[in-house]
């Protein structure tokens, strides 16, 4: 039914009541003024005005309430228990009632009531309403019942109210309390009647550029591959794997993901180094991009990274130092909320902190022995909500942050920024939108973006006034490539040969151990994240090291039970006895994840593959790549050092999960558009900005000279700077 068939119903219920009507006297409100307002603003929500409805509060769905509700004093406080419970429980999140909320917070705030009711008693109107949340309230018998209507005076069978024609803010997370600037000043009077910046990616680093410029008063528009996500429809944290399909595990005995957000292995199939044959998280096609799966790391680059040839001797230089980022690293740190404590190393500089996660029994055992020989583990910097941020709750702990945050106490690129940003009425975001090419007009300027409907794959063209890359290295140098240059070379911003050059990436080894001490101790109820501990780089901190690599690694760190305990496999034994031996050493493991980066090489690389298009018939692209001597040195060196922390701490059965580097499964891939400040060796200047094409810019990890480990922080604080450098552009009309 739509909204004109809706209205047409609704004011034939006015006409005709279905309770008898009321006298004038008894006609006067009864519910108190509080509630009544709470009741306008969740019916405003499920039917918000729109050009063919007035809305709820237009068609006056209060007064039909309310006559229903009548003088029965037994229905009246049916109703109100319903009212006061969900306001109570908005008032618990967000410290202010429901009906001051915006929009978006609303949506928010009813799906996670509707969370926060599952298993109870209003079991039938959750199963209805399980996809919707709330959207039935006032249209379906299970929600009337709900909310107090005694079933023998309601007609027939209800019926149902569309939601908003763009809902952009449905299911939508909380405003988070991002920063605000007040030196940042735009001319906004210069840019009202100009096309918008388009942002092409909406993960960590497009979400970051589209929330600075936003929140700076600059149209910006996020060209989005995949769809806009539901996270309290979605994600699947909060239910143990028994209670999925397949025990959780599903196609491929993989871990339950919302399929709609990997674009399918023919579209993207490259492959990066010695990684898995199907690696799940480079295909991430959704408004947040891998932020939403990401497990949290937040750490910031020291100038061990930015200077490293002259401070150990190895490696190369950026062309900027940690002293020119921190602000802007101290500034997203606030923005995403990231708990830890500070440490005093140089190499693993601090930052802004909530309060830290605790380091479980496992850890501790290895902080203690560790630090005898002078190697420190110190608390995990995870962007994890310890403490209530703004409009975001803490985390509540359900360990599975890898499969989504249903509560947006895990930041996330797309609940994080994207809802303060739309907030302000400057940021549209286009999802299923899938770039084709840039295009250039006759001045060799980005005029726009060609692109094709993901569904429908129906062409369009968005113009812009600028455009910045934030699509991943291997899509951003593919798109660059496969675009047409003003001069006839080969790809677009590509005088110097470099783009999809230098492709480096992450290598990880898992190691675990089992501490005697804590076996057949009783299972620990620590809060837990996954991993709550990180051991800092240690090694190549001088030019005096006797490494046979340059650059360094960290380890991660986390003990205790895991859901499916790897160890098991390890031991002996059949049966009952032998399912009584994993419950015994069910405490006592401890675990290390190494994370180092392979060496930047001019000959790994991204290029087109002239044999295979996809199915919007876009070149492919497929990756040249070869881990060096130097790369094999330094897994070696990495796997060995922590099974010796392992064997220093006393550990029985040590494990190495894989034999080999595996070089993370195209998680953590940068460098095919460095930054540098000679055209000849580089792609983009230290801002972002491309040397060949004054209005285009480069945002995500392509950027990166070196990389070490977990780069989200470092690319969402370079997106930042980016941003500020076009709209600084803008404002002087260089661009």
């Amino acid at each position: 039914m739509n909204r004109r068939e809706w209205l047409r119903y609704a004011l034939s219920i006015a006409a005709t009541p279905i309770l008898p009507r009321l006298t004038a006297g008894q006609a006067a409100k009864p519910l108190p003024e509080e509630l009544r307002k709470t009741l306008a603003a969740i019916a405003e929500t499920i039917l918000p005005a729109t050009a063919d409805s007035p809305g709820a509060n237009g068609t006056n769905v209060i007064r039909m309430v309310e006559e229903r509700i009548g003088t029965d004093r037994r229905w009246l406080a049916l109703y109100q228990t319903g009212l006061k419970k969900c306001d109570r429980f908005v008032r618990d999140v967000m410290e202010e009632p429901f009906y001051t909320l915006s929009t978006g917070n609303r949506y928010k705030l009813l799906d996670a009531f509707h969370e926060a009711v599952r298993g109870s008693d209003h079991e039938n109107f959750l199963k209805i309403c399980k996809l919707d949340a709330l959207n039935e309230l006032f249209t379906t018998r299970a929600g009337l019942k709900w909310l107090g209507y005694p079933m023998d005076r309601v007609q027939g069978s209800g019926f149902r109210v569309q939601g908003p024609e763009q809902p952009i803010h449905r299911g939508a997370p909380l405003q988070s309390a991002g920063p605000q600037n007040s030196k940042l000043k735009t001319n906004n009077a210069k840019l009202k009647n100009e096309a918008p910046v388009l942002v092409v990616g909406g993960g960590a680093a497009g979400m970051t550029v589209a929330y600075r410029l936003a929140m700076r008063g600059i149209p910006v528009e996020v060209l989005e591959f995949g769809p806009l996500p539901k996270p309290l429809v979605q994600f699947q944290n909060d239910v143990f794997p028994e209670d999925l399909p397949f025990r959780g595990l599903g196609r491929n005995n993989r871990e339950y993901y919302e399929p709609d957000h990997f674009t399918a292995e023919r579209n993207a199939p490259y492959q990066i180094g010695q990684e898995v044959p199907e690696s799940w998280l480079k295909r991430t096609r959704v408004a947040g991009g891998k932020t939403l799966y990401w497990t949290g790391h937040a750490l910031r680059f020291s100038d061990f990274e930015f200077r490293s040839r002259a401070l150990t001797g190895q490696g190369e230089d950026w062309p900027l130092a940690y002293a020119e980022l921190a602000p802007y690293y101290q500034e997203i740190e606030k923005l995403m909320g990231v708990c830890g404590s500070p440490a005093g190393l140089i190499q693993q500089p601090d930052g802004v902190f909530l309060p830290p996660l605790p380091l479980r029994k496992g850890e501790l055992a290895l902080q203690d022995v560790l630090g005898r020989i002078g190697i420190r583990l110190i608390s995990a910097r995870k962007a994890i909500l310890t403490k209530v941020l703004g409009n975001r709750p803490a985390c509540h702990f359900s360990e599975r942050c890898f499969l989504g945050c249903n509560t947006s106490a895990k930041f996330d690129a797309f609940t994080g920024l994207a809802q303060t940003a739309l907030e302000t009425g400057k940021l549209r975001i286009r999802p299923d939108s899938v770039a084709l090419e840039l295009v250039c007009n006759r001045h060799g300027r980005i005029a726009g973006v060609r692109i094709a409907d993901r569904l429908t794959h129906k062409e369009t063209f968005v113009a812009g006034r600028a455009v910045v890359l934030a699509a991943s290295p291997v899509e951003t140098a593919k798109l660059l490539l496969s675009s047409p240059a003003p001069d006839g070379g080969h790809g677009l911003a590509n005088r110097s040969g470099l783009v999809g050059a230098y492709l480096t990436e992450s290598m990880g080894v898992r190691v675990e151990g089992l501490l005697e001490q804590f076996k057949a101790t009783p299972v620990e109820t620590t809060p837990s994240t996954g991993e709550h501990g990180v051991i800092p780089r240690f090694v190549n901190l001088s030019k005096s090291s006797k490494e046979s690599f340059g650059g360094g690694f960290l380890f991660l760190t986390q003990s205790g039970p895991e859901i499916f305990p790897a160890f098991a496999a390890s031991l002996p034994g059949f049966g009952a006895d032998f399912k009584e031996e994993i419950r015994r050493w069910y405490p006592a493991a401890v675990r290390l994840y190494g994370i180092g980066s392979t060496v930047s090489q001019a000959k790994n690389r991204v290029v087109l593959d002239p044999a295979r298009r996809d199915e919007w018939n876009r070149p492919t692209a497929k990756t040249v790549f070869s881990l060096s001597d130097e790369d094999l040195a330094l897994w070696q060196a990495m796997s060995d050092r922590a099974q010796e922390f392992l064997d220093f701490a006393g550990a029985d059965m040590i494990t190495v999960a894989q034999p080999g580097p595996e070089t993370g499964g195209g998680l953590h891939a940068a460098g095919t558009c460095r930054m540098g400040t000679d055209p000849k060796t580089s792609v983009v200047n230290p801002f972002g900005q491309t040397h060949d094409v004054k209005n285009l810019f480069v945002a995500d990890a392509s950027v990166f000279v070196s990389s070490l480990n977990q780069p989200t922080l470092t690319v969402m604080a370079l997106a930042l700077r980016t941003a500020d450098c076009v709209a600084e552009q803008l404002r002087d009309e260089n661009i």
